[in-house]
């Protein structure tokens, strides 16, 4: 609860929460990749929302080309910690003596295309390339639970002939993750 209320709301959440605030100007933030937005998510937009943030122009474009107002679509792109995330911070100490890295971080779900990364990493290389693939994962225990990629990982993991793959779930601490 606020000590009085507030003039701005920003809610990003998943799955979407289109229960209005109780006062002030409402903002949404709410990736979506697919292309079409729901309909129900429209609707209610149209009728609730006072602006939608898109990280990027392809998902403003989705939520104008489905029916949003485009005065109401804003590309906010997520911003960086440029002291931390710099190209000189320490490395990760990794389980790996491959020379070359690929990284994802994010959850390994269908809409972020870890399937078409792994496809094309295990079509792309062999395990005598100097290459290996690290997945950090994370929400496979909470809110991906049962919706990560982690089945095919393993059993990418498992073929001797695959490229090197490091599949990381634990939680890092803020300060770790640069590396």
């Amino acid at each position: 609860p606020l000590d009085k209320p507030a003039d701005v709301h920003i809610r990003h959440q998943w799955p979407p929460n289109f229960t209005p605030p109780p006062e002030g100007h409402w903002v949404i933030i709410q990736p979506w990749e697919f292309g079409s937005i729901p309909k129900k998510w429209i609707e209610t937009m149209r009728a609730q929302v006072d602006e939608v943030w898109a990280y990027t122009n392809f998902v403003r474009d989705c939520y104008i080309q489905s029916g949003l107002p485009a005065e109401r679509v804003h590309v906010v792109p997520p911003g960086v910690d440029a002291d931390s995330f710099r190209p000189d911070a320490p490395p990760m100490k990794l389980k790996t003596n491959k020379r070359f890295k690929f990284l994802f971080v994010g959850g390994t779900i269908w809409r972020k295309g870890p399937d078409v990364l792994l496809d094309a990493y295990l079509k792309s290389f062999t395990a005598d390339d100097e290459v290996c693939l690290v997945v950090k994962d994370m929400g496979g225990d909470s809110f991906y639970q049962g919706m990560t990629l982690v089945d095919q990982i393993r059993q990418a993991q498992s073929n001797l002939r695959a490229p090197e793959i490091l599949y990381l779930t634990e939680d890092l601490a803020p300060g770790d993750l640069p590396g």
